[in-house]
């Protein structure tokens, strides 16, 4: 049996897009059952980080997609690029939503060299991967101008100092600030 090339390529899209779609499965699933949260905190705090960014985005924060929202048991940390004003809206906005016992901030006025940062993160997120005690699932990683931010929940003191650790040992990282969360607590 012969294809014709367009029919190859036509094949050729379809596998991709399954192969993605069961990598993107695959992932989630992996990130749900290693997450130290029960699967109805993990999709609650799933719902409070959408209403917060949909908040933003509808209330015309202005560059509401420089920030990132990470939201842990309840405990929100919004993270990137905005002015006093901005930030001031930011949490107020976060605040708002039910579910929210807490709003943590790192927001700086400006992002000098975002391809330096995105660098930065994968680096970390790659001595994270290597460590056979952590689980990346378990943090969010939020780099600006240099500045790591990482929240997350896990079970013991020493994995969040690990963390830490790995965010420090990469070149560039001016400081690190943690936002995550012990399961005892």
């Amino acid at each position: 049996m012969r294809f014709s090339a367009g029919a190859l390529w036509a094949i050729a899209i379809v596998l991709v897009v399954l192969l993605t779609g069961c990598f993107k499965v695959a992932t989630t699933t992996y990130s749900s059952a290693t997450d130290e949260r029960s699967l109805g905190v993990q999709v609650e705090d799933t719902r409070i980080s959408a209403k917060i960014k949909r908040g933003l985005l509808e209330t015309g924060v202005k560059n509401a997609m420089a920030l990132d929202v990470f939201c842990h048991r309840g405990v929100v940390v919004l993270a990137g690029v905005a002015e006093p004003k901005v930030a001031e809206q930011s949490v107020a906005i976060a605040q708002k939503v039910e579910g929210v016992k807490r709003v943590e901030t790192y927001l700086l006025p400006e992002r000098p060299a975002s391809a330096r940062d995105l660098a930065i993160s994968i680096k970390i997120k790659a001595r994270i991967v290597g460590d056979r005690d952590l689980k990346s699932s378990q943090v969010d990683i939020a780099v600006i101008a240099g500045h790591v931010v990482l929240a997350g929940l896990v079970d013991s003191q020493a994995k969040i100092d690990r963390f830490v650790g790995h965010a420090q040992a990469v070149e560039g990282v001016v400081d690190v600030t943690p936002f995550i969360q012990l399961t005892s607590q």
